[in-house]
C-alpha cells in the first residue's frame, strides 16, 4: 500500500504498522517506508523484525522529513516468498524527541512564538530520554519508544495557548540497529584515543584496520552544518585524525581501511543514505601509505584503478558467500593496478570453500 502525505520539513514523524504472518518464507521483505524531497530520497531504513509466523504485532519506523513537505509512504512486501500476511492500522504522526541526542554539537533549543528562549533548568526541566541511555549502556538501540516530554517550570510564565518549539537533533538507526557516531564531536576521538591505548600496551599490533564502512548517516550536527563543510571534507578529516592518533603510539604499525566510504565507483558520492551531502573528496584523508581493503568488485577496474593512481596498495576483499570463481575476473580486472594480496570474506562465517577460493585466486 502507498499513501501520499504533506508533512512538515525537518520534523520527526512515527510510523507503525500492525503485522500478522503465517509461514511468511521471506520476513526479511516486509517494509514501512517513506520517500520524498527533491530529488525524492528514501527516509528510513530500518528492518521491521517480522518473524516468519507470529501473532498480531505492532512495527515501527521513525522518519526525519528532512526537506520534503510531501512524502509517499509506503507499506508492503517486495519480493515475497510463499506464505500469509496481514497488515492493518497503519498509522503516522508527530513524534518530537524520540532518541533526543543531547551533546555539545546537537543543541536543545526551545522558543516561544513570541521570540523568548527559554533555558533548561529554569524555563523547563532538563529533557534526557533515559530509555534510549539505559538501552546504549548495553550496547543496544530501539527505534521507537515514548519519548521524553518538556515540562515547563512556573519560571517559563507561559499563558494559555502559548506555541513553544522545539529545535533538536535525534539518532536513527539503519537496518538493524546501526547507529553511527559522530565524525567530528571531541568526545569520539578521545574515546578512540583510549582504546587505541590499551589494543597498543596489549597487543601492539603490526597493523591497525580502521573500521571506517558503510557510514550511512553523517554530516548533521550544528558545528559541522555552521562549517560548510562536505561529509566528504568531515570524513576525511576524521580518517586522518585516528590514523594520526595511532602512529602517534606506534609510528612504524601499518594501517588498512575498508575501500568503500573513500571510493567514488562506491559510496564516496552524493545521496548516500542519511548523510548529508556529497561523500567526495573524503579519500583526501587517507595517508598514501595506507593499505585498502578494496571490496567494490561491482566495478572492479574503475576501483581498484583509482587507489593505485593514489599511490595505495590494495587486498581485494572476495568471496562473500558467492561463487569462490570470481575472484579471478577481479584479478584479471586488476591486473595493473597493485593489488597486494586477496581476503577470503564471509558474512555467514563458512570458512568451507576457503581452499577452493584460494585455488580459484592462485590459479587464475
Amino acid at each position: 500500500m502507498a499513501v501520499r502525505l504533506t508533512v512538515r520539513p525537518w520534523h520527526q514523524y512515527h510510523a507503525s504498522v500492525w503485522i500478522r504472518t503465517d509461514s511468511f518464507e521471506t520476513p526479511e521483505t516486509v517494509r514501512l517506508f517513506a520517500i520524498g524531497g527533491d530529488p525524492g530520497r528514501t527516509l528510513n531504513f530500518q528492518d521491521l523484525g517480522v518473524k516468519a509466523t507470529q501473532d498480531w504485532t505492532r512495527h515501527h519506523v521513525i522518519i526525519n522529513s528532512l526537506d520534503a513537505e510531501e512524502i509517499m509512504l509506503y507499506a508492503g512486501v517486495w519480493g515475497a516468498g510463499g506464505g500469509r500476511l496481514w497488515m492493518d492500522d497503519l498509522v503516522i504522526d508527530e513524534a518530537p524527541l524520540v532518541n533526543v541526542v543531547r551533546r555539545p554539537g546537537c543543541p536543545l533549543v526551545v522558543r516561544c512564538d513570541d521570540g523568548r528562549e527559554l533555558e533548561e533548568g529554569v524555563h523547563f526541566r532538563p529533557v534526557r530520554d533515559e530509555r534510549m541511555h539505559e538501552l546504549a549502556d548495553r550496547g543496544d538501540f530501539e527505534v521507537y519508544h515514548d519519548p521524553p516530554v518538556i515540562e515547563f517550570l512556573p519560571a517559563a510564565a507561559l499563558a494559555d495557548g502559548a506555541i513553544v518549539r522545539a529545535s533538536f537533533h535525534h539518532a536513527v538507526s539503519i537496518y538493524s540497529g546501526q547507529v553511527a557516531a559522530s565524525l567530528s564531536e571531541p568526545e569520539v576521538f578521545a574515546w578512540f584515543e583510549h582504546q587505541v591505548e590499551g589494543v597498543a600496551r596489549i597487543l601492539a599490533p603490526r597493523r591497525w584496520f580502521l573500521s571506517h564502512d558503510e557510514i550511512r548517516v553523517a554530516n548533521w550536527s550544528a558545528p559541522e552544518i555552521a562549517a560548510g563543510r562536505t561529509a566528504g571534507d568531515v570524513l576525511a578529516a576524521n580518517v586522518a585524525r585516528c590514523a594520526g592518533i595511532v602512529r602517534a603510539r606506534q609510528p612504524e604499525a601499518g594501517l588498512c581501511v575498508w575501500s568503500d566510504m573513500f571510493d567514488p565507483h562506491h559510496n564516496a558520492r552524493d545521496a548516500f543514505y542519511l548523510v548529508n551531502g556529497t561523500l567526495a573528496g573524503s579519500w583526501e584523508g587517507l595517508p598514501r601509505d595506507l593499505l585498502v581493503i578494496n571490496w567494490n568488485s561491482g566495478k572492479p577496474a574503475e576501483s581498484t584503478r583509482f587507489f593505485a593512481d593514489r599511490g595505495h596498495e590494495q587486498v581485494l576483499a572476495g568471496f562473500y558467500d558467492g561463487p569462490v570463481d570470481a575472484i579471478r575476473e577481479w584479478l584479471r580486472a586488476s591486473r595493473d593496478h597493485a593489488v597486494a594480496g586477496v581476503m577470503y570474506t564471509t558474512w555467514r562465517d563458512d570458512y568451507s570453500r576457503l581452499e577452493a577460493f584460494a585455488d580459484a585466486a592462485w590459479g587464475q
